[in-house]
């Protein structure tokens, strides 16, 4: 009988993904065990860069401590199959850990709405090693559409949506899914005390804690002002109220940012101007309201937004009309964003996805709905995007993250 060792590599992922100090050593044993049988040999690494360099090492597995999961060595690079995805790459400083806010390996957009079907459930994975189109990978629990992104160094999460129903109906619940392993999401036990919907798109926090801030509650024209903050640490959490954005308004259809040390939120709608150009941040360090630091060269709704280890960026989104340029703000300085280049195509309601290196931004809406680009610029050198592929399924007001 013919062995699938694909399928027998993800059933050990699951078994390392889920290892904790209540794990037993007779299951542990059978983990390494089996993994054994694949590559002979297995060592614990507290992280990724303490892998030894795959061309030139005898070793063949690792179980790494932070992300738990086992990396195999196919003789080029470490790959989280022996004939999977690859390994993360290394930064411009080194391999990447895995508390950055940009990922290393995958971008992800979660659910979203289309023209045919008013929401989607869909998880789409989007690699960072190599140009292509996405995968549609799993689903979340609900269909919905104008969610908030998260992520933690393990999982990703989903938060709030629009829900089935009225236009006006909105989702409470937060969900999460692993990274380690294609799987369906599940609730997480946390659910916010009113719902939420059009808050951030990207996801915002530094792996330890995550934060949506604004929205809109169950009608389309109640708008949040608030920030609210939870741990990924442990489901079910309490969700706090963090503090507000900015004073005597209320906030939607933002882009979220991270740096190190702080929560951004750019462009967006408000009860008080309407469209707005504001950049707006909060510290991650304790609970505080946004001081509004700087502004964007176009007031827009719709915005994707993206980050590295010094900037943030926003790209298209409608003031109206829709645009297509893509601007750049630099976290150390508070200054206001410069145009650096343009995207392949004007649009908005589309939701951006970090890596060290690259912006990528995907979906938005264009007459009658959702579309399927996916185009990726430069964080390393200001310019132009390109055009390197296609969603699985087509989406606008998706929510996007990273591992």
């Amino acid at each position: 009988m013919a062995i699938n060792i694909k399928n027998l590599e993800e059933r050990i992922q699951k078994k390392a993904h889920v290892v904790d100090s209540n794990t037993s050593v007779d299951d542990l044993s059978d983990m390494v065990e089996a993994a054994l049988l694949l590559t002979g040999s297995l060592k614990t690494y507290a992280d990724s860069s303490e892998l030894p360099t795959a061309t030139g090492s005898n070793e063949k597995i690792g179980f790494i401590q932070d992300i738990k999961a086992i990396k195999f060595n196919n003789g080029k690079e470490w790959v989280t199959t022996a004939s999977g995805e690859v390994q993360a790459p290394t930064g411009p400083s080194g391999p990447t850990p895995t508390t950055t806010y940009y990922g290393t390996q995958f971008g992800y957009t979660l659910a979203g709405d289309t023209a045919s079907s008013p929401h989607l459930n869909n998880i789409q994975k989007i690699s960072f090693a190599s140009d292509g189109d996405a995968t549609d990978i799993a689903d979340i629990t609900i269909s919905v559409g104008q969610g908030t992104g998260g992520g933690s160094s393990t999982h990703g999460y989903h938060m709030g949506g629009a829900a089935p129903g009225p236009l006006a109906s909105a989702n409470a619940v937060i969900e999460k899914f692993p990274y380690a392993v294609e799987e369906n999401s599940v609730a997480t036990g946390n659910t916010f005390s009113t719902h939420l919907r059009d808050a951030n798109k990207e996801m915002i926090g530094d792996r330890t804690n995550i934060y949506t801030a604004g929205g809109t509650d169950n009608s389309p024209t109640v708008y949040k002002q608030s920030i609210s903050q939870f741990s990924a640490a442990s489901d079910g959490s309490t969700i706090t109220d963090y503090g507000d954005l900015l004073p005597a308004t209320e906030w939607n259809y933002m882009a979220g940012h991270s740096s190190a040390t702080h929560g951004y939120m750019t462009g967006g709608y408000a009860a008080t101007p309407g469209y707005s150009n504001r950049i707006q941040k909060w510290p991650f360090a304790s609970a505080a309201s946004s001081t509004d630091v700087a502004d964007l060269t176009y007031a827009d709704i719709g915005i994707a937004g993206t980050s590295s280890a010094n900037h943030g960026y926003v790209s298209g989104g409608s003031g109206p009309p829709a645009r297509n340029n893509i601007e750049k703000f630099t976290f150390a300085s508070d200054a206001n964003a410069t145009d650096v280049g343009d995207k392949n195509a004007s649009n908005y309601y589309q939701v951006g996805t970090s890596s060290a290196d690259n912006g990528y931004v995907c979906g938005g809406f264009a007459p009658p709905g959702g579309q399927d680009y996916i185009f990726k610029y430069s964080h390393a050198s200001d310019g132009n995007s390109t055009d390197i592929g296609n969603l699985a399924v087509g989406n606008h007001r998706a929510a996007g993250t990273q591992n």
